[in-house]
């Protein structure tokens, strides 16, 4: 059985000894915002890039790594991610107790479940850390016209859920980001008996206008206490939240969360659902009709330390 406990972390007061700092090779200018800004301590410095969209900020990003002394090369799937992970966590000094950090700001959510339930599989030692750290985007508009969400299903098999009754109704738990209706199309694909909001409070005021103008079809038709506002910059507060909802809704519906919105609540959702054997995280996006954007950083940059503990 495995017990997650993530922790408070300040970004400006890092460890000086990791083994190993894992950055994303991405088109996004915020994907070297932490590594340019925090310039994080460790043995191996490595970022991994991905077979398509090397265009944007892509190529100045790998750039600047290579010139910082990074380990840096494309990776052409996530299942040759999850093993290039592998020989990365096993090469982690058996005496650490903090092995690693990983930059979550322009990683797939896809790939940061990958790194989540390896850590839950025992690829890290017993009571081992791992720091998480996200550049939250400085706000740009939402797009015009959100392209429709065309991909659904749970982000991993691990992910996936399981239950002795599957006469359990679905319960959607949606992270609400600022593309119109998406959260409302994913709630009504699943066809939930009942849905919960998590609605961002950004340290970046512009953002919570967008959000709820975005979602206030979906909105509307749910009560004030089925509407649950979280901060992202306070991700250990999120995980509770999370947490005392699953809690409750575990024993009479089956829990699919829908983490769109800032991908630290991605993070949070993971972490929570290795507690709860019924609950799944789900993928829902556009695949490549989503035209990609250069994400600008912000000033906020997120941290958490999470602690994996296994028994017997």
């Amino acid at each position: 059985m495995i017990r997650v406990a993530p922790s408070r972390l300040d970004p400006a007061n890092l460890p000086t000894n990791y083994d190993f700092f894992l950055a994303t090779l991405g088109f996004e200018r915020r994907a070297r915002h932490i590594a340019e800004t925090f310039k994080p301590q460790a043995r191996r410095l490595i970022a991994l890039g991905f077979p398509d969209r090397h265009e944007l900020s892509y190529v100045e990003n790998g750039v600047w790594f290579v010139g910082h002394g990074y380990e840096v090369s494309d990776v052409s799937s996530d299942i040759e991610f999850v093993e290039r992970l592998k020989v990365i966590l096993s090469d982690v000094s058996t005496e650490s107790d903090i092995v690693g950090c990983v930059d979550i700001s322009s990683l797939t959510r896809s790939r940061m479940a990958a790194i989540v339930e390896l850590c839950c599989a025992g690829h890290v030692k017993n009571g081992a850390s791992i720091d998480f750290l996200y550049s939250l985007g400085a706000y740009s508009p939402p797009p015009d016209e959100a392209a429709p969400n065309t991909l659904f299903g749970p982000i991993s098999p691990f992910f996936a859920g399981w239950t002795t009754n599957p006469n359990k109704p679905p319960v959607a738990i949606v992270g609400l980001g600022y593309e119109e209706g998406k959260a409302l199309g994913a709630t009504e694909y699943i066809q939930a008996d009942e849905a919960w909001a998590f609605i961002p409070e950004s340290p970046i005021e512009a953002y919570s206008p967008a959000v709820l103008e975005a979602n206030k079809t979906l909105l509307q038709f749910l009560p004030s206490r089925q509407q649950i506002v979280y901060r992202p910059d306070d991700p250990v507060d999120c995980y509770h939240r999370l947490e005392s909802l699953l809690y409750g809704v575990e024993p009479f519906g089956r829990p699919i969360i829908l983490p769109f919105g800032p991908k630290i609540f991605s993070l949070v959702a993971l972490l929570v659902c290795t507690k709860y054997s019924e609950a799944s995280v789900w993928r829902v996006s556009a695949q490549q009709n989503e035209m990609p954007t250069d994400r600008l950083p912000s000033d906020h940059v997120i941290g958490v330390r999470v602690t994996f503990h296994r028994s017997e």
